[in-house]
């Protein structure tokens, strides 16, 4: 922060800058200017010191908007239902597929990992909802105000939520590549497996399951060094 120019033996006071992550921009920052003429310096080390005190006492907080809260809850009975139906149809279709022999092939196999990769996604989805307070956050990520009102507070870590939504954001991309494969086979086997040889089903599987870790890495990085602000 740069300083105006203070008078001698009096305190020079700033609102708290917005650039800092978790700073509460409302508060106001102090910097006391010595009777010598001099801003104060720590005894330790001999360097100008501004108290931020203020800038971290208080939380910062965000308020829901009050449509999400009125309408939240039917979108999440509709999303649960929706998953539900689709986690029974997709455990029913893999047990077939594995439980007759006659159908365990190559083409098969591609459609079971395309199953569970949506299963996966089922699940976490269900487990979601079931784990978020009011349907938005972790409950240590939200303030109930006296009045009912729910706020979000960004003073703290989150890194559990940060966690959950990085594997779901996982199992989503899988479903993506698994559909691509899908596809890659199928063009495979129509146009190119005429002239060579077919990969092995294991090339499939490992890139079915591989290849969104190296979407979901960059995307990681990318928000820790943004500090999850974009």
């Amino acid at each position: 922060m740069c300083w105006p120019d203070t008078a001698a033996g009096t305190v020079a006071v700033q609102s708290c800058p917005e650039y800092i992550s978790n700073f509460n921009t409302e508060a106001y920052a102090i910097r006391q200017c010595l009777p010598i003429g001099q801003w104060y310096s720590k005894p330790n080390n001999n360097k100008t010191w501004t108290n931020y005190t203020a800038c971290t006492a208080t939380k910062q907080v965000q308020r829901v908007p009050r449509l999400i809260q009125e309408h939240l809850p039917r979108i999440i009975i509709m999303s649960n239902v929706g998953y539900g139906l689709s986690l029974v149809s997709l455990v029913i279709a893999c047990f077939i597929m594995l439980y007759f022999r006659k159908l365990r092939c190559r083409r098969n196999t591609i459609h079971v990992n395309l199953f569970l990769s949506f299963i996966l996604r089922a699940l976490l989805a269900l487990t979601k909802d079931s784990m978020l307070k009011e349907g938005l956050a972790f409950a240590a990520d939200l303030h109930i105000t006296e009045d009912g009102k729910v706020e979000f507070v960004d003073d703290k870590s989150h890194w559990e939520c940060k966690l959950f939504f990085t594997i779901f954001n996982y199992t989503m991309l899988t479903n993506y590549i698994w559909v691509f494969i899908e596809g890659m086979y199928l063009h495979i086997l129509i146009y190119i497996s005429v002239f060579a040889e077919n990969p092995k089903t294991k090339w499939y599987i490992i890139s079915g399951w591989v290849l969104p870790v190296l979407f979901v890495i960059p995307w990681v990085v990318l928000r820790i060094l943004e500090s999850d602000q974009q």
